[in-house]
């Protein structure tokens, strides 16, 4: 009897080898990963490596930052990615635990006799025959939700290279945007200092004096805000790529210019989107969890409990007994129809979301070629009529004021309009860029290319030297060289030198600079100060 009870406990003991815990594997989310985001296939290789092994990081921070060198350091060095390898790994212990048997319950008693003598002893082994039961489907369960918990891994770590992209030309537009806005604010300077020595000779009147003055402390107030979104902006490309906010980025002093041509079709980009984005995986796989429980619900609900077990005696007078146990809740109070109520509900609800995340991704499709189709029509207007127009306009007001038939006021509120033009334009081409990560967010990979691989960079605009008495004639090409120093030809200061050398050109206008003459106007240059590489003129 002894030997029975003994073979069935080694046999419980034995079941110890379905509660091994395997390693984690990663290789579908990098499979995954690797067909949406060909380009970051040398990153995903070392998802798995410690953060300080990785020599590549540093190596990595001192090249120019492109799109997908921003998506790379954010796979080696971002605690987002880290924490959502982390969550798959408890995700792992959680639906193995899940399915393993619970361990079975052993018990032991001993009586002693009133008079004295030999003591009854008891001993009972027992095993939840429900866990039996249900460990089939208990195991299928697990497997579907280890599925699920890396296509959730799969889609934080899409959404953390989906938001890379939108920091990084969020806070690209904002530099140059800053660098238009300082150019425009030394023209306003300018015009105030103008406009000082003039009130102060008595050549103009005290409302005008102020209205210049008003108009440059509102640069000065637009600048101080475009400083501060420009460093947010820095601040959470930053934190996105898990860095540290006083660390060097080699941010590219170019901004590309649109590709030739959108030619996206929705319905195939809709398609890609089912292809590659887990949300969708996620929402079938939810639907197939869901439907899984409904059938473990409708076969168990109603048994809370059973249990088996063997039972052993040794009488007082040394006799043995051995048998059977079984244990039960009767089903009278709870019989389980909450619990089947609660799973087909949660069945509905994961069907009614699996459409809800179809109608989404059209929708975001939808929205993201809308704003590409709106933001490439303000970059050919701005390129083609806007912004040669106001260079243009330029030009003849500084032949005009040159020949005295107009006034250095007008000269500069032209220039400050071209330079806003030039703004509406760095505007535009973020608008351009945000919109297109943002589609291929939607479609679930890289479009094409043209995310990593920069246009050509964008030309200056024309430049014209200060005119002489014979310039009446029109400049109709764009001169990439800047103009010669305006203290060759003129004694007067002017209002915007041209760019410094690179890498980071500043306006280098002193708009201070004391007036010799209460009615001398500064020579003007109708070339942007802002790098030359950031706008480009289309003939």
């Amino acid at each position: 009897m002894f030997l029975r009870f003994a073979t069935f406990s080694l046999f419980m003991v034995g079941l110890q080898a379905c509660s091994s815990l395997p390693l984690a594997d990663h290789s579908m989310v990098q499979r995954q990963l690797t067909l949406a985001q060909p380009q970051l296939d040398s990153a995903l290789t070392q998802l798995e490596q410690p953060i300080r092994e990785l020599q590549d990081l540093q190596t990595l921070l001192q090249q120019p930052l492109t799109p997908a060198l921003a998506q790379q350091i954010a796979l080696l060095g971002s605690p987002v990615i880290s924490a959502a390898m982390a969550e798959l790994g408890i995700a792992e212990a959680r639906e193995l635990q899940a399915s393993l048997l619970s361990n079975p319950g052993f018990s032991i008693s001993a009586l002693r006799p009133e008079g004295g003598g030999r003591w009854q002893l008891d001993l009972g082994l027992n095993q939840s025959i429900l866990d039996w039961l249900t460990r089939p489907l208990r195991q299928q369960l697990s497997q579907d939700a280890l599925l699920l918990a890396q296509l959730q891994l799969l889609q934080q770590i899409n959404q953390t290279l989906d938001g890379v992209l939108q920091d990084y030309y969020t806070a690209l537009a904002s530099r140059h945007q800053l660098e238009i806005i300082r150019s425009n604010l030394a023209t306003a300077q300018a015009s105030d200092a103008l406009a000082a020595a003039m009130y102060e000779a008595g050549n103009i009147s005290e409302l005008n004096r102020l209205q210049l003055a008003s108009e440059a402390q509102i640069r000065q107030s637009q600048l101080w805000g475009v400083e501060a979104d420009a460093a947010q902006a820095i601040y959470a490309l930053k934190e996105r790529l898990g860095l540290d906010p006083h660390t060097e980025l080699q941010m590219p002093t170019t901004f590309s210019e649109p590709p030739g041509a959108d030619d996206f079709e929705f319905y195939q980009l809709l398609e890609t989107a089912y292809t590659y984005r887990p949300e969708f995986r996620i929402a079938e796989q939810n639907v197939t969890l869901s439907q899984q429980r409904v059938t473990m619900s409708d076969r168990f609900a109603r048994w809370n409990e059973l249990d088996g077990g063997l039972e052993l005696e040794r009488e007082f007078d040394g006799s043995h007994n051995a048998g059977l146990e079984l244990e039960l809740a009767l089903p009278l109070f709870d019989q389980g129809h909450a619990r089947r109520a609660g799973s087909r509900a949660a069945a509905d609800k994961a069907i009614a979301e699996q459409s809800i995340t179809h109608k989404h991704a059209a929708a975001q499709i939808a929205s993201a070629l809308t704003a590409i189709q709106t933001s490439r029509r303000q970059l050919e207007q701005l390129q083609e009529v806007i912004i040669p127009r106001q260079e243009r306009m330029l030009i003849l007001s500084l032949q005009e004021y040159n020949f005295m038939l107009s006034d250095a006021f007008v000269l500069l509120q032209i220039k400050q309009a071209e330079l806003d033009a030039r703004l509406d334009h760095v505007n535009a081409l973020g608008n351009y860029w945000l919109a297109r990560s943002a589609l291929a967010a939607a479609a679930g990979l890289s479009l094409d290319n043209s995310l990593d691989n920069p246009a050509d960079p964008v030309q200056p605009a024309m430049s014209a030297q200060p005119p002489a008495a014979d310039q009446h004639q029109h400049h109709e090409h764009q001169q990439t060289e800047p103009s010669p120093d305006p203290h060759e030809q003129h004694e007067h200061p002017q209002t915007e030198p041209g760019p410094e050398p690179e890498p980071e050109p500043e306006p280098a206008t002193d708009p201070h600079q004391h007036h010799e003459q209460a009615d001398a106007a500064p020579a003007i240059e109708p070339a942007s100060p802002v790098p030359a590489q950031e706008h480009q003129h289309h003939d």
